[in-house]
């Protein structure tokens, strides 16, 4: 099975940012297998349903976050949703 690995980083604000109150939720998703990154997966914040998608890199940046706790999920058309 396949299984995703990621960082959640918070707090802070973002460059361009007016509200220092807000941070990001990003991280960088990878085969837990092979060590690829996992491209083009949809990663969805389940509180607010912001979404973004992973790069080349299969990293993804989810701006303008309140500090808390979050829940997300992800789905790729290929690896399903985990």
């Amino acid at each position: 099975t396949r299984s995703p690995e990621w960082g959640v980083e918070t707090g802070g604000g973002p460059a361009g940012t007016a509200d220092p109150t807000l941070g990001a939720i990003s991280g960088c998703l990878t085969d837990a297998q092979t060590n690829l990154p996992i491209v083009d997966a949809r990663v969805v914040e389940l509180e607010t349903n912001q979404a973004a998608r992973t790069d080349s890199s299969g990293c993804f940046d989810l701006k303008d976050v309140r500090p808390g706790t979050y829940h997300l999920s992800v789905t790729h058309a290929e690896l399903g949703s985990f």
